[in-house]
C-alpha cells in the first residue's frame, strides 16, 4: 500500500480538508473530457491544521513553566508535508532524538528533533545549572520534561476536541547520522517552531507519519468540545520568622483510602527498604559539639512549622508534617517529589 500522497491529498492536509471530500478526476471523465467539480470550501470554514498543531504545542510547552522561571514561549509553526529524505538533508549537526508511540485517536511514532547545543540551553535552565554536558541525568530531564509537554498537548486534545491518546514512554538518543532515523513512509509531515526561553529561540522540529496528520484532520472537523484551562499551581511565600523552643502540638491522624495502580511493581513489593524521617539538619564545629549538654538546644536549619522530609534509601521522595498514632510518632505525606525536582536535587548534588 502506497503511503505517499496525491497533490489534492496534501492540499486538504495544509487546509484542513479531509480526503473523503475531495473530489477528483478520473480516467473515465479525462477521455470524456467531463471533469468532475471539486468541492469548494469558504475560507472561514477551513480548519487550518496549523493552528490546531499552534494552540495544542503551545499549551503542551507551557508545562516548562513548571520547571523553568523564565518566560517561555512558542513561534509561529510551519507545517509542511516533504519527502522523508529532504526532512534528514536539513540535519547538519549532531542531535537528540526524542521518540514517542501512541495510538487511540492518533496512532504511530511521534518525532522529536533538537540540535545537541539547543538541547543542552533547555536542560541549563531546567536544572539551573551552567554548561553541562550530555550524560544519563542531562537525558533523562529532557524525556522526563518532553513527555509532560505531550501529555499535556494529549490532555489538550481530550479536553477540547472529546478524543483519548494513550501514549507510551519517551524514548531519547543522541544521534550523529541522520540516517539512523526510521520513518513510516517516504513523505512526512514537518512541523517547525522555535523555544523562546528568555531571550534565547532554540529551534525545534517535529515529524509526524502522514496517517498521523490525516488523523489530525478528523479531529479537527469533529469541531471542538470544550475549552482546556491550564492547571494552576498556588506557592506560599515564606517569612523570617524569629524561632523560639517550645513543645511542638501533634494533630491526630486521620485514615484516608489510597488507591495505587499496581502493574509489574508487584514484583518488588516483597524488597525491604529503609524509610527515614528527617526533622533537619545543620552543620557544627567540633568546639560547638563538645559543648553540648543536657537541655542544649541545636537549632536546625528549618523553619518552625515546615514540612519533615522522607527518604527512601537516603534519597529524597516525599515530604509530610509529623503526627502522633496513639503512643508512636508517624508522618503524614503532604507532598510527593516530582522526577523533575529529583533530577534539579541530583544535578546539585553532582556538581
Amino acid at each position: 500500500m502506497n503511503n505517499g500522497l496525491s497533490q489534492n491529498e496534501i492540499d486538504a492536509l495544509l487546509a484542513g480538508v479531509d480526503e473523503t471530500d475531495i473530489y477528483t478526476k478520473t480516467k473515465e471523465d479525462v477521455s470524456s473530457q467531463t471533469f468532475v467539480k471539486e468541492k469548494t470550501y469558504e475560507k472561514n470554514e477551513m480548519f487550518n491544521i496549523r493552528e490546531m498543531l499552534q494552540e495544542g504545542l503551545s499549551i503542551g510547552f507551557s508545562s516548562l513553566q513548571d520547571t523553568i522561571e523564565e518566560s517561555i514561549s512558542l513561534s509561529d509553526i510551519k507545517v509542511n508535508l516533504k519527502d522523508s529524505d529532504k526532512i534528514l538533508s536539513k540535519i547538519k549537526e549532531k542531535f537528540i532524538f526524542i521518540k514517542q508511540n501512541v495510538k487511540g485517536a492518533l496512532n504511530g511514532n511521534i518525532k522529536t528533533i533538537i540540535e545537541e547545543k539547543k538541547a543542552l540551553q533547555i536542560v541549563e535552565k531546567i536544572l539551573e545549572q551552567e554548561s553541562p554536558i550530555i550524560s544519563e541525568l542531562t537525558l533523562n530531564a529532557l524525556a522526563e520534561n518532553f513527555s509532560m509537554i505531550f501529555q499535556r498537548f494529549y490532555e489538550w486534545l481530550e479536553k477540547t476536541y472529546g478524543v483519548t491518546v494513550e501514549a507510551e514512554n519517551v524514548n531519547i538518543d543522541v544521534k550523529e547520522n541522520p540516517l539512523d532515523i526510521d520513518f513510516e513512509s517516504k513523505q512526512s509531515i514537518h512541523i517547525e517552531t522555535s523555544l523562546r526561553i528568555g531571550e534565547k529561540n532554540l529551534p525545534i522540529d517535529i515529524i509526524l507519519p502522514v496517517t498521523v496528520g490525516k488523523e489530525m484532520i478528523n479531529i479537527s472537523l469533529k469541531g471542538k468540545k470544550g475549552e482546556f484551562e491550564l492547571p494552576t499551581e498556588q506557592k506560599e511565600t515564606k517569612t523570617g520568622k524569629q524561632i523560639t523552643s517550645r513543645p511542638v502540638q501533634f494533630s491526630r491522624l486521620e485514615e484516608t483510602k489510597n488507591k495505587t495502580p499496581f502493574g509489574n511493581i508487584e514484583l518488588l513489593l516483597d524488597v525491604s527498604m529503609q524509610v527515614t524521617v528527617e526533622l533537619g539538619r545543620t552543620k557544627m564545629r567540633i568546639r560547638e559539639i563538645l559543648g553540648l549538654g543536657e537541655g542544649s538546644i541545636i537549632e536546625l536549619q528549618k523553619l518552625a512549622g515546615e514540612a519533615v522530609d522522607i527518604l527512601v534509601n537516603g534519597k529524597l521522595i516525599a515530604k509530610g508534617e509529623v503526627v502522633v498514632i496513639d503512643e508512636y510518632f508517624g508522618v503524614r505525606i503532604t507532598e510527593i517529589i516530582s522526577p523533575t525536582d529529583l533530577i534539579k536535587m541530583m544535578a546539585r548534588e553532582e556538581v
